[in-house]
């Protein structure tokens, strides 16, 4: 193809995207003003010079910051009219259509990418990462997991009174190891899940979710807990007209404790959690349960089996995207908890906020700990809970509420 005709391409190409709305910045009505500047600033100079190449790829980059893959799409399909020889270009085609859910078209991208000896080794594991993610995207059956190391500081950690109490209607102060104290503690959760897809449009699908939490107190060794449970049932996607996926989850709850090496409490119930993206950035929840509770008296619990009984809990608060690597979420909570023994129920409110961020490795680009080389996940929580109890216990008063 001569010049001539290859630049008349050009212009044609440029005039038929225009026309039907292909490479105009619409997308950028809903980014940030900065970015929607710099994708019009692009667009002006493609229009100016519609035949240079580096113009059109630095338009394309632009479209895909702000979002407009279609855009960017038509772009870079133009440049590869003219060039074929652009595996790079190819692999951001492959990506684009990936991000747009066209798993086929994408992987026909990146396998010629793949194959094309002249492709950096960099470009090539990158689209490899991709490849292995549409094949593992027509597996049915997926699988994850967690593992979360922190510690905490707790202002009352025994649940202790703060001053003076009624024991058989007689003030006393509360001894070192019962009145209220603070302590620290280390945890870790490890998590588990397993998914099947049922294959269908909406992407329905079953799962089962294991958590095991334990730990250590520095000064209350008899509050050293460790907690297995398992969930399980299916999700549904609901589409609503004009926002974002619902999901609904129904489930069955197992629960099992350990508190300081004994047996200490099983449980059995069912769930209900909604999740709704509201917006693009921010979703609202609303989770539930209601659950039989035994316990097990143990030699620092001897009467543990007061708390036989049942509990329910409704949670609803909203998560908001910042930027891709940071998240907050804020929460509020009302339950109540019925003992065998009046003293042992109560009714509680709380609340809670958490921050989330994605930080880089300290140990990327290592080969020794390249099993710890992947973005860490760091989080801040702050939690606040209240109680309310049904009875005053007898053994420490027989009034209530409390009296001194």
């Amino acid at each position: 193809m001569s010049f001539a005709l290859r630049t008349c391409a050009m212009v044609g190409a440029v005039a038929v995207a225009l026309a039907t709305g292909w490479v105009t910045p619409a997308a950028a009505q809903n980014v940030p003003e900065a970015q929607r500047q710099a994708l019009e600033a692009a667009f002006e100079e493609l229009i100016k010079d519609p035949t240079n190449l580096d113009k059109t790829y630095a338009y394309a980059k632009q479209a895909t910051a702000a979002g407009d893959y279609e855009a960017a799409i038509t772009s870079y399909e133009r440049l590869l009219l003219f060039n074929p020889d652009l595996p790079r270009v190819r692999a951001e085609l492959g990506v684009l259509y990936y991000r747009l859910g066209s798993f086929d078209t994408a992987k026909g991208y990146f396998e010629a990418v793949v194959a094309d000896e002249k492709t950096p080794p960099k470009v090539a594991n990158r689209v490899q990462g991709f490849l292995t993610k549409i094949d593992d995207s027509a597996n049915p059956h997926r699988f994850g997991g967690s593992f979360t190391f922190a510690g905490r500081f707790q202002t009352n950690a025994n649940y202790g009174p703060d001053g003076e109490v009624l024991v058989n209607n007689v003030p006393a102060t509360p001894g070192e190891e019962t009145a209220e104290d603070d302590d620290f503690n280390i945890f870790a959760v490890l998590s588990g899940r397993y998914a099947y897809d049922m294959g269908n449009d909406a992407g329905d699908f079953f799962a089962v979710e294991g958590t095991i939490y334990g730990s250590r107190q520095f000064k209350f060794s008899n509050l050293d807990i460790e907690n297995v449970r398992l969930t399980a049932g299916p999700g549904f996607n609901l589409f609503p007209k004009d926002s974002g996926p619902v999901l609904i989850r129904p489930t069955v709850r197992l629960g099992y404790v350990r508190l300081n090496d004994e047996d200490y409490n099983f449980s059995v119930g069912a769930g209900l959690n909604v999740n709704w993206r509201a917006f693009d950035e921010t979703s609202l929840f609303v989770n539930g349960f209601v659950e039989d509770r035994e316990y097990f008296n143990t030699e620092d619990s001897p009467n543990a089996e007061t708390q036989d009984g049942g509990a329910f809990r409704v949670t609803a608060g909203a998560r908001h995207t910042i930027d891709p690597n940071t998240a907050i979420r804020g929460q509020i909570f009302a339950g109540n908890t019925h003992g065998s023994e009046g003293f042992e129920s109560y009714d509680e409110v709380g609340l809670g906020f958490t921050v989330n961020a994605r930080v880089p490795s300290p140990f990327e680009g290592s080969k020794e700990m390249d099993f710890a080389a992947n973005p860490w996940n760091v989080s801040f929580s702050a939690n606040y809970t209240y109680r309310q109890r049904e009875e005053a216990n007898p053994i420490i008063s027989p009034h209530f509420p409390y009296e001194i």
